[in-house]
């Protein structure tokens, strides 16, 4: 995969997937299916811009059988609706960013993504100073799903990471031309229709292998 973050001219309209600025950013389709899903594959899309002052995302996601139980941040959100953006600045280390579709955040820093049982073999679990760092904009204002929604359902989740978050972390604030690596998910492992998508499918149902990761270009 390669991904061009264009330069945002203006903050963008976290209301709109469509807003006019928004229009510069390219648009990704996720549209690899993991053979362990159901037959619920929801059309899911996403944007990225970024400015001197922060990186700006927009998920849009076509779906049905919508749940979220998780309200509290750092709680496992993979488990609802949810979408996901990770991040490579070329630290010694990836960031994660998980987020279900009323706005919960769970977010780690991965040096080594090796699975162990509390976790990984080597990672951070961000602090609550660094998570509200992170501001999310999602279109559905209700806390929680706890009772899924069947139905047809179109929803959008924003997403505002400030540059001082990436430097806390050891990364270099990007310039035109810098490369960071990274990929784009969307999953719901414990809805009733369970799915799992990314931009390109990896060999193995597990998000966490940095060694897939595609490009993500600074324009």
């Amino acid at each position: 995969m390669k991904y061009t973050i264009a330069k945002a001219s203006v903050r963008p309209d976290f209301s709109d997937f469509n807003a006019p600025s928004w229009q510069r950013a390219e648009e990704k389709k996720l549209d690899a299916v993991y053979a362990e899903s159901s037959d619920h594959h929801p059309d899911v899309r996403v944007k990225l811009l970024y400015d001197e002052n922060a990186v700006y995302g927009m998920f849009q996601v076509h779906d049905r059988y919508v749940r979220a139980t998780r309200t509290q941040d750092q709680a496992q959100v993979c488990n609802d609706s949810c979408v996901e953006i990770f991040l490579h600045p070329g630290t010694n280390g990836y960031h994660s960013f998980e987020m279900n579709c009323c706005g919960t955040l769970l977010s780690y820093f991965i040096r080594n993504a090796q699975r162990h049982p509390n976790g990984f073999e080597d990672f951070s679990i961000l602090p609550p100073e660094d998570l509200a760092l992170v501001k999310r904009y999602p279109s559905i204002t209700a806390p929680s799903i706890p009772e899924e929604i069947t139905e047809p359902l179109t929803w959008t989740l924003g997403f505002e990471i400030p540059m001082e978050f990436f430097t806390r972390w050891g990364a270099a604030v990007p310039q035109s031309g810098t490369v960071w690596r990274g990929m784009f998910y969307k999953c719901g492992d414990q809805t009733s229709h369970p799915h799992w998508l990314s931009c390109e499918k990896y060999p193995t149902l597990n998000f966490h292998q940095p060694e897939f990761f595609g490009e993500m270009i600074f324009e």
